[in-house]
């Protein structure tokens, strides 16, 4: 669990953003949250829309749950409380608002503990004394109970159960700051074409590293998944060249190797397509950020620490 580290860093603030995670624009707003937020985040819910009397509501899909934590099938039974709200109204993520602060929120983090996303998050890091003793010790002991394994649950039973932070010490972001990128067309007309998303998070279906680059220029204004997918070729696609030159073994100013390459019967449709994308770029010189020696780099979503 190298995530959970972060919480014994010695800095004033981190600022984690998960490789998968496509940088829209700057996030200085996350470093420079109020200093008696010691802990900022998106909840599991975010991004899944659905329609109440006509309006678009968010569906939230699971809650940290004590009873079901301990239950054998914990990870399928994550049970929000009934006293918490089915649907919750977007109306209010039409405002470009970056978080809202905990004594804010209805309900209440502690009414509804909804699953704490992990993916993007600013935390001010413990002591190291405080590390040792809230958070490894305890994982060490077994006492912290994870619902899916990984550090998510981890986080999401340290905060509700241990009491990692006071509850005025967290902040709920905005959803803009970790939206899927299956959600993402839906999720800013939900906010009336007035927030647009600054971090989209891939989720296995749709990382575009792993499809068909997107080409299209009749893409490049539109919005939803497959224009996303368009910017991230634009901007990232030098630097997955890069990768692909290196696993194989071709160097980057060699266009006949990228050109059998593209050709060899082997390869999927998805690796022949990047080939091809590959190879038109290196004889264009439409490249990325370049090191002197010929290679050119991007550079994707990346572990951000501030």
């Amino acid at each position: 669990m190298d995530k959970m580290n972060l919480f014994g860093l010695p800095f004033e603030r981190v600022v984690w953003i998960d490789a998968d995670v496509f940088v829209g624009s700057r996030v200085d707003e996350l470093c420079d949250l109020p200093s008696g937020v010691r802990f900022a985040s998106t909840i599991d819910h975010m991004g899944k829309i659905a329609s109440h009397k006509r309006k678009l509501a968010y569906a939230p899909s699971h809650c940290w749950n004590e009873f079901d934590f301990a239950s054998k099938h914990a990870g399928h039974s994550l049970r929000c409380p009934q006293s918490c709200p089915k649907l919750i109204s977007i109306e209010h993520e039409a405002k470009p608002y970056v978080g809202i602060a905990a004594q804010d929120l209805l309900p209440s983090p502690s009414q509804c503990p909804y699953i704490l996303q992990t993916g993007v998050f600013a935390l001010s890091p413990l002591t190291q004394h405080a590390f040792q003793e809230r958070v490894v010790g305890p994982i060490h002991a077994g006492a912290v109970r994870s619902y899916d394994g990984s550090d998510q649950g981890l986080v999401s039973s340290l905060v509700y159960a241990h009491h990692l932070f006071h509850e005025h010490e967290y902040m709920r972001l905005h959803p803009r700051y970790n939206t899927l990128a299956r959600h993402l067309r839906h999720a800013e007309q939900s906010w009336g074409g007035q927030v647009k998303t600054v971090l989209v998070h891939h989720s296995r279906e749709t990382r575009p590293w792993r499809l068909v680059p997107q080409t299209d220029l009749r893409l490049q204004n539109g919005t939803g998944s497959l224009a996303h997918s368009f910017r991230w070729a634009r901007m990232c696609g030098a630097v997955h060249c890069g990768q692909l030159r290196a696993g194989y073994r071709l160097k980057a100013s060699d266009a006949q190797d990228m050109a059998s390459l593209a050709v060899n019967q082997q390869q999927s449709q998805v690796e022949r397509a990047w080939s091809a994308f590959c190879r038109e770029r290196t004889g264009s010189g439409r490249t990325g950020y370049s090191n002197g020696k010929g290679d050119n780099y991007s550079q994707p979503g990346m572990n951000s620490v501030r």
